[in-house]
């Protein structure tokens, strides 16, 4: 769902990375994200066969308009419960340059992305940018990765529900 902003952003950190130490490489690619649905391709069939429906009938200003009378609204998102009953998984994958076979990957694991650990994220965020000398860049337009680094990863960890962890596979 996020692709089209993700990869913006990732291309633009590996531009900035590129003729520094942390360089992601000369081979460097960003080919796709994608969303499990278990194990039963069906559903990811289903899936894409309603985005794709609910793509083309957003043309039509009508549906527009009928979308948003139903489509909630500010303050119609999940109940408390829910939100502490939340529970995300994310896995981020990647070929590691010159070492045929072996992946690297970053989890990311948390409760409610959506709503609770949102705001965490963003607070240390913004308590991380008060703290000018944290930052590694003084200055332009940056990626959160090419300002902060492994930094913010760090401290998302130690202060927010959310968990970064990486390794090879």
């Amino acid at each position: 769902m996020m692709s089209q902003i993700n990869t913006r952003v990732v291309r633009r950190s590996w531009r900035l990375y590129e003729n520094t130490q942390n360089s992601y490489g000369p081979n460097f690619a960003y080919k796709a994200e994608g969303m499990y649905l278990g194990r039963n391709p069906i559903s990811a069939w289903i899936l894409a066969i309603l985005l794709i429906i609910i793509d083309i009938l957003l043309y039509f200003p009508i549906i527009r308009s009928l979308f948003r009378r139903f489509a909630l609204r500010s303050g119609d998102g999940p109940s408390e419960e829910v939100r502490k009953s939340a529970k995300v998984w994310i896995r981020i994958t990647g070929e590691i340059d010159g070492v045929k076979g072996k992946k690297a990957y970053v989890d990311v694991r948390g409760g409610d992305l959506g709503y609770s650990q949102t705001a965490e994220m963003v607070t240390e965020t913004a308590l991380m940018l008060a703290e000018v000398d944290q930052l590694r860049v003084k200055g332009g337009v940056v990626t959160p990765a090419f300002a902060f680094g492994t930094a913010l990863a760090d401290r998302l960890n130690r202060n927010t529900k959310v968990e970064f962890k990486t390794g090879t596979l």
